[in-house]
């Protein structure tokens, strides 16, 4: 009975080391490798969307500051348009100034000259700032806020100026 005993205790022993040993590290190792893949994939995937997210953000800032240039030159050329018709109406009121000082019965005095003459060097400079902004464009809401102020004030007072009779 002994020899019995021995013989299944052996060769419970023996199974049972069989079936421990047959879980193959191997298959374990691979499992780990293909979970470690996933993440790296994963983190792939992130680092592509991150980007693909920054990249759409600069193309929408780049988008909506070429939208605004746009918007910003066409309202330059109404905008000088308009401006460089008031300079014109300001010089033929210089004009207009002028002559009625040369008319004859007309005061023609300095101080009247004088003033004429400053008026028409201030519209020369709103012309050339005019000019130079063309070429520079740099702060447009600012520029033309201080043109619009200039033009106006020296419009209402070439309109307001008049010349006495004698």
């Amino acid at each position: 009975m002994k020899k019995i005993i021995l013989t299944w205790a052996g060769l419970a022993c023996f199974t049972a080391m069989l079936l421990t040993g047959c879980t193959s590290g191997g298959k374990v190792d691979e499992a780990r490798d293909k979970v470690e893949a996933a993440k790296d994939n994963a983190v792939d995937a992130k680092e592509k969307v991150t980007d693909a997210q920054q990249n759409l953000g600069h193309e929408l800032d780049d988008s909506a500051m070429r939208a605004q240039k746009t918007a910003e030159a066409a309202e330059w050329k109404t905008f000088k348009a308009d401006a460089q018709a008031k300079i014109k109406s300001n010089n033929d009121r210089i004009t207009e100034l002028r002559n009625e000082i040369k008319k004859p019965g007309m005061a023609g005095d300095a101080a009247a000259e004088k003033k004429i003459a400053a008026m028409e060097q201030q519209n020369k400079a709103l012309e050339t700032r005019i000019e130079v902004y063309d070429k520079d464009h740099s702060n447009w809401q600012k520029f033309k806020q201080e043109l619009s102020n200039d033009l106006d004030g020296l419009g209402q007072a070439l309109k307001n100026f008049t010349v006495n009779k004698q």
